[in-house]
């Protein structure tokens, strides 16, 4: 696993899109930027075991970085704002889960 110092790396330039769909409204693949600007919201991975795994590596949902994603405020203006945890997999490079909490 990476160290929390390390910047993390989203997205995989060989990135499937045929593995989710970016418009999958149950789990949206937010933009790079929007998530870099919450990966100091960590969140405890322990809480969150039994969740999805990483479906390129098979990290269990526990091995993941959670983060308390939020996305920026024009969104929430929009009306289109979403908030809740999104794990990442520090191996893949990939947003793998977000558990929407907030939405406006």
């Amino acid at each position: 696993m990476r160290d929390d110092d390390d910047e993390l790396d989203i997205f995989n330039p060989e990135d499937d899109e045929s593995e989710r769909a970016i418009d999958d409204p149950d789990n949206p693949r937010f933009p790079e930027e929007d998530v870099v600007r919450c990966k100091n919201r960590r969140l405890n991975a322990a809480d969150f075991a039994g969740q999805n795994s990483c479906p390129r590596c098979g990290r269990k949902s526990e091995e993941l970085i959670w983060i308390n994603f939020r996305s920026p405020s024009w969104t929430w203006r929009e009306l289109c704002g979403r908030a809740g945890p999104l794990s990442l997999c520090p191996d893949c490079s990939i947003q793998v889960q977000f558990i929407l909490r907030v939405m406006s």
